[in-house]
């Protein structure tokens, strides 16, 4: 327990000390999920329809 404690609160001091801003959060989230930059390129459409009872379809 004694050397639990020193252990957990330096791990703690050093995940607080790594916020980052939205800029920052969308460019590292960018360069994880398409490290080969394809989403330049992309040409694609995307439809969704919403089917609710008893009423007409709402699409977007």
């Amino acid at each position: 327990m004694r050397t639990f404690l020193p252990l957990f609160l330096i791990v703690l001091t050093i995940s607080c000390n790594n916020e980052l801003n939205s800029s920052q959060l969308l460019k590292e989230s960018i360069a994880y999920h398409d490290p080969e930059n394809n989403w330049t390129t992309f040409r694609g459409e995307f439809h969704i329809t919403m089917e609710i009872p008893e009423q007409s379809n709402r699409e977007s």
